[in-house]
């Protein structure tokens, strides 16, 4: 991630309350399988897991007001493969405006899911935009 000089820590970062949160959750959830006389979690890669959806929606939180702003700007299409490919488009202008305005780039530069998104933007945002 491309930092700013007077950043002071990374925006998408688990804070430490965040920290102490998943590693209660977890112990909890060991406690409960242990008293079931189930197997327990490995905690190190839950937690690792945990950190990571946790920072992937940060990104998302971020990213979302750049991706309606991209919506209002890319050229409508019609019919799955324009909408996907419309979808493609905006997620791109979306991702460069937040890592140029605020320095946060993806940190898990996986494709997303573009069908979710199209459909999740196609059943209000869009209309709401003046896109159908």
């Amino acid at each position: 991630m491309t930092k700013k000089p007077n950043d002071q820590r990374d925006p998408l970062a688990i804070t430490p309350d965040e920290h102490q949160e998943i590693i209660q959750d977890i112990r909890h959830s060991n406690e409960v399988r242990r008293n079931a006389q189930l197997p327990l979690i490995d905690e190190k890669q839950s937690f690792a897991r945990e950190v990571q959806l946790r920072i992937d929606k940060k990104y998302r939180t971020a990213l979302e007001p750049y991706l309606v702003l991209a919506y209002q700007r890319v050229d409508v299409q019609v019919g799955l493969p324009g909408r996907i490919a419309m979808t493609q488009q905006a997620f791109m202008m979306a991702e460069s405006a937040l890592l140029a305005d605020r320095g946060i780039a993806n940190p898990n530069p996986r494709p997303g899911n573009l069908i979710k998104t199209m459909i999740r933007y196609s059943n209000g945002t869009l209309a709401s935009l003046g896109v159908s």
